[in-house]
């Protein structure tokens, strides 16, 4: 980034700077660009090369902007095709990153929304969204269907959860999916059981903000079989809470935990 330019407000877009509070971003999975947003929704990329880092590549244009509406969560998928965005009042905004262009809004939920995750290529789900908000729920959305234009792409509701929703991601296997909310709690959903339901709650003294699973390397057809009920022997959570702590949870039926 050009050093008169520190600050992605002074980026110039088309002729004009970019003039936004950014609140939000997100990296492409190839590395070479990231998306921005907050005020007045305004979502853009900007390159992340090291020789080229902050310039400007574009703004997604937008269609049913709310007044007062702001970014909260952006997410790509895996192959960077769909950026998502939410927002402080709950929508979610889809769009196609080589046109720029928006693809779908989804209206499902009243508060805001501050996790966005797709799932995995090839899992159960395969690039479904998660989106969680401060409803307590979240939501599971076909994105096959928002890219064909579907009038919905409403798959099923995890509710087991009674704080906002902070963070929501699948398993590398797509058969669990762990959530954290506000209250303290990290709750895992089975999505091979139906109805789906939580198979495994976690109680913290404070909001868990962020969760992570350890990648699985060289898992077995018969472990991968397993992890559709519950976590394989071995599958690590760690989650980050606003006390400052790292706590590592280890498979669904129990309740060690490792502290950092």
């Amino acid at each position: 980034m050009d050093a008169k330019a520190a600050s992605l407000q002074n980026v110039l877009i088309d002729g004009s700077p970019y003039n936004v509070n950014v609140w939000v971003s997100a990296i492409h999975p190839k590395g070479h660009e990231f998306a921005a947003a907050g005020a007045d929704l305004s979502p853009a990329i900007f390159s992340a090369a090291p020789n080229a880092f902050g310039n400007a590549l574009g703004r997604f244009s937008m269609e049913d902007k709310a007044t007062g509406s702001h970014a909260l969560s952006l997410a790509y998928n895996h192959d960077g095709s769909v950026l998502a965005m939410g927002t402080n009042t709950g929508d979610v905004f889809l769009f196609d990153t080589a046109s720029r262009e928006q693809i779908a809004v989804i209206f499902d939920h009243a508060l805001p929304v501050r996790a966005l995750h797709f799932s995995a290529p090839g899992s159960m789900f395969a690039d479904h969204l998660f989106v969680g908000s401060d409803d307590g729920t979240t939501s599971m959305h076909d994105v096959s269907m928002l890219r064909n234009m579907h009038t919905t792409s409403f798959v099923t509701l995890l509710q087991a959860n009674h704080g906002w929703i902070l963070d929501a991601k699948a398993s590398a296997d797509g058969g669990i999916v762990a959530t954290t909310s506000s209250d303290g709690v990290l709750q895992l959903y089975s999505l091979a059981t139906m109805p789906i339901e939580s198979v495994a709650t976690m109680t913290q003294p404070s909001p868990i903000w962020c969760l992570g699973w350890k990648p699985q390397q060289g898992v077995s057809e018969e472990q991968d079989a397993l992890s559709m009920q519950m976590l394989p022997q071995g599958a690590d959570i760690i989650v980050g809470d606003e006390d400052g702590c790292l706590r590592r949870y280890r498979n669904a039926g129990t309740s060690s935990s490792m502290d950092a």
